[in-house]
């Protein structure tokens, strides 16, 4: 149980490192948006995300419609192809773990 605990919290801490020291190079590689960038970074911890709490990450002021955020997951999904965000019908969007490896190992080597 501890070693799994382990492994979960060295994950963790590789993905926040990459948030924080890879989003200028992995941003121009894939030409995102601050807001698209903000998405993805909330993407990468591998949960499901209802659009709700995406759009509350992607506005700064709180002012954005659904619809909104919609199009803008789907320009990310564009832009990331063929890296898939997955949607779950009538709950929200998740970054599966083979895609969310795929990202962090782009955004790793984009940075070096």
């Amino acid at each position: 149980m501890l070693r799994s605990r382990n492994a979960e919290l060295e994950a963790e801490n590789r993905r926040l490192r990459l948030i924080s020291s890879g989003q200028i190079a992995a941003r121009k590689k894939w030409s995102l948006s601050p807001g698209q960038w903000r998405l993805l970074c909330v993407l990468l911890d591998g949960k499901l995300h209802d659009v709700n709490s995406l759009a509350c990450v992607y506005s700064i002021d709180g002012k954005i419609s659904l619809p909104a955020v919609r199009v803008e997951i789907l320009r990310l999904r564009k832009s990331l192809a063929p890296i898939e965000i997955k949607v779950v019908w009538g709950r929200g969007y998740i970054l599966e773990p083979p895609h969310l490896e795929a990202v962090l190992s782009i955004i790793e080597a984009a940075y070096e």
